[in-house]
């Protein structure tokens, strides 16, 4: 199998698709993990190669972790949306003399829920550009590995 080892189970933890029922079924988030890679490839410059057919649902060679972080990204984002696009013909506030339904809210949240995953492959897509070895780490300033990190107690004996 393979990608879809890591890949699947992963994705299925991102979008909260646990449990005894599941929403989604292996293959249906294989095909949408697939359709991720392929965007992927249009999308992102790996030193790698990679052979992606939808039909057959391989991608060749097997992919990277880094391949693999920003594949479960991107199909977050592409089912999140999705799902946003489902629940926007519900986004409507009915008032009727004292009560009141409002279907906006819940819209507004799943858009909310889709920017997120969406944003989050797009930072991973930028680490990556930018040539972090492991994507997913934060870049946190310039640094220089030659000089030995001191905390704050070896400072304070040093004195």
């Amino acid at each position: 199998m393979g990608w879809q080892d890591d890949s699947v189970p992963t994705l299925r933890v991102i979008i909260d698709d646990l449990g005894s029922q599941p929403v989604y079924n292996d293959s249906r988030l294989e095909e949408l993990l697939i359709v991720a890679a392929k965007f992927i490839d249009q999308e992102v410059t790996f030193s790698t190669t990679y052979t992606i057919s939808i039909p057959d649902c391989s991608i060749t060679p097997e992919p990277d972790d880094t391949f693999n972080y920003l594949m479960v990204l991107k199909a977050a984002c592409i089912l999140t949306r999705g799902i946003q696009r489902l629940g926007a013909d519900k986004a409507y506030v009915i008032h009727d003399g004292p009560s009141k339904i409002d279907g906006k809210q819940v819209a507004i949240e799943k858009k909310n829920v889709a920017n997120d995953y969406c944003k989050q492959y797009e930072d991973a897509v930028e680490q990556h550009r930018l040539g972090n070895a492991v994507v997913g780490r934060a870049i946190t300033g310039p640094s220089n590995s030659t000089i030995p990190f001191r905390s704050h107690s070896d400072r304070s004996r040093a004195n």
